[in-house]
């Protein structure tokens, strides 16, 4: 749900900055990438109160709040004058609806899968980013020929009828439920999570994921249109991105199982921050840039489809829940990131997205580097399965 929702916003923004929508304002372009980095940032921020609401009330209840909050947003959105009202409908309302939903799906897989958790995450976030393969085309669309506001109204109406068979169909694992909640203690141990030197190690990986996957979200709509695309073209490229980013997923779970999660990671992040540097700093034309999607959509989602596995192998099936929300919380730290690539972008007018690929491209590297202390902290080698 995350990721289609964040290629949604990125069109979005590209097309209010294209169509000039909201230009009147002062510094206009600055608040509009704000409204995407907010709600990037609250989505892992109500992942820890999300938690703490499963466990007091169960997934239904829990996942019925979030696709209200989510259609509401999107719906409300849709009859925005100003950017503010874009920051209380989309960054707010659907952002803290993504991130009930995205706790929902942290939550539930674990408890059915021990052997293969890492390949069950993997096909259950596959199966969200294949609503991110169709969307960018019929959102152009729509937007060609409706609108924004027509935009917004049919993919809020769309996404809370697709959900709510969620609701319906899942149900969780009784008896991994009724232990766990035997011991409410660790679910809210969270003094105990940040004692854990190798878990505040991994808490810092996930900001710095987030910033440098969100630019390319972010930014690559614009970038397309910068170079001479079509608006089409941009869309084709996020929905490619989607679309290898289902293959992705579900590699990087099998992978995790067979080589181990830190393995894969550190493996992913390599890849994606390689691409940035070798392709995109030089992609000027839509061949190039489709490239450049494939490779970096295959390794970006990894990052939510192995944290799950990785907290539990540090930290333990006790003490999953508050250090899966504290983990996902540090993500707000990633609000910053694109601000800061569009204020360095706004002083460079050779390339002015040059900043923006370059702090991409040096985030993935980073999370790559971090994960292999990580690894080595916590098996003192670095060659074996992790």
């Amino acid at each position: 749900m995350s990721d289609s929702l964040i290629n949604t916003i990125g069109i979005m923004l590209d097309y209010y900055q294209r169509t000039k929508m909201f230009m009147s304002e002062d510094n206009s372009e600055l608040k509009m990438v704000f409204v995407g980095a907010l709600f990037q940032a609250l989505i892992p921020a109500f992942i820890l109160p999300a938690s703490i609401l499963f466990d007091i009330y169960g997934f239904r209840k829990v996942t019925a709040l979030g696709l209200l909050l989510v259609a509401a947003g999107l719906v409300s959105g849709s009859f925005a004058t100003s950017i503010w009202h874009l920051y209380l409908a989309i960054s707010l309302c659907v952002g803290l609806g993504t991130g009930i939903l995205c706790t929902v799906g942290s939550r539930i897989v674990p408890q059915w899968f021990v052997k293969y958790r890492a390949t069950a995450l993997g096909i259950q976030a596959s199966s969200v980013s294949i609503m991110g393969i169709v969307t960018p085309f019929i959102m152009v669309a729509i937007n060609d020929t409706l609108g924004a506001p027509w935009t917004l109204r049919v993919l809020g109406c769309a996404l809370f009828t697709i959900g709510i068979f969620s609701v319906v169909l899942a149900k969780e694992n009784v008896h991994h439920r009724t232990a766990t909640a035997g011991e409410a203690k660790h679910h809210f141990n969270y003094i105990g999570v940040l004692k854990n030197v190798d878990m505040l190690l991994w808490m810092m990986v996930g900001p710095i994921q987030a910033y440098a996957s969100y630019i390319l979200y972010t930014f690559l709509p614009p970038y397309a249109t910068y170079v001479g695309l079509s608006s089409l073209q941009g869309g084709a490229l996020i929905s490619t991105m989607s679309a290898i980013g289902v293959v992705g997923n579900i590699l990087s779970g099998v992978l995790g199982d067979k080589i181990g999660n830190l393995n894969t990671f550190v493996l992913s992040m390599t890849v994606a921050s390689i691409s940035v540097f070798l392709i995109w700093i030089s992609a000027h034309n839509f061949a190039v840039l489709m490239v450049f999607v494939l490779a970096v959509g295959l390794n970006t989602g990894c990052y939510y489809v192995l944290s799950p596995a990785i907290i539990l192998d540090i930290i333990g099936i006790k003490m999953y829940s508050p250090a899966l929300g504290l983990s996902y919380l540090a993500c707000v730290l990633s609000i910053g990131g694109p601000p800061l690539a569009t204020y360095l972008n706004s002083n460079n007018h050779h390339d002015p997205f040059l900043y923006s690929k370059i702090i991409s491209g040096l985030g993935f590297a980073l999370c790559a580097l971090l994960t292999v202390i990580l690894k080595y902290q916590m098996k003192k080698s670095l060659f074996s399965k992790a």
